[in-house]
């Protein structure tokens, strides 16, 4: 277009940006796993959180941290029921699962069965046996205030190791 002596360029529409298709679900291999190929995450309200490809779209406490944090941090705690066994007229605490819980069970066994302590005695270790596997169960399992969770853990360890070396060992 032409005006006076000036030669005007046709006016420029700015390009349109289309992102890549998006789809809700991600499709699966032949082999039954998660396909390799990146998705953009399907946020129908938009996505704000730190990346298209992440999996979210809100922004999160925990971006910039690695995805194996990530799933750390926002996994499900881990329950465990807890029971009570009797064994040889002791009360010995167990929380179904967790793997301490077996050892302390083994622990509380042998403290029973060991014939050269009184009753009391074994009674006083079953006791400090389960009140370190409770204290390990909560540190463990995230159960409270990691802090306060830590200084009992911290306690009740040192209190049974106290326990166990004056009553077994002399």
């Amino acid at each position: 277009m032409v005006v006076g002596d000036w030669v005007t360029p046709p006016p420029v529409n700015p390009p349109v940006i289309t992102p890549p298709p998006v789809t809700p679900n991600p499709p699966r291999s032949s082999w039954g796993g998660w396909s390799s190929i990146l998705r953009m995450d399907y946020c129908p309200r938009g996505d704000l959180s730190s990346s298209y490809y992440d999996g979210t779209c809100e922004k999160s406490m925990t971006s910039g941290v690695s995805l194996k944090e990530k799933n750390k941090i926002t996994s499900k705690k881990k329950e465990y029921r807890m029971t009570t066994l009797k064994y040889r007229g002791y009360s010995i605490t167990q929380f179904r699962g967790y793997s301490t819980s077996q050892n302390a069970l083994k622990l509380s066994m042998g403290v029973v069965g060991n014939n050269s302590l009184s009753s009391k005695e074994k009674e006083i270790l079953v006791n400090r046996i389960n009140a370190f596997l409770v204290a390990k169960h909560n540190f463990d399992t995230k159960n409270g205030d990691m802090k306060q969770l830590k200084s009992q853990y911290n306690k009740e360890t040192l209190l049974l190791k106290s326990a166990m070396s004056k009553m077994m060992w002399g």
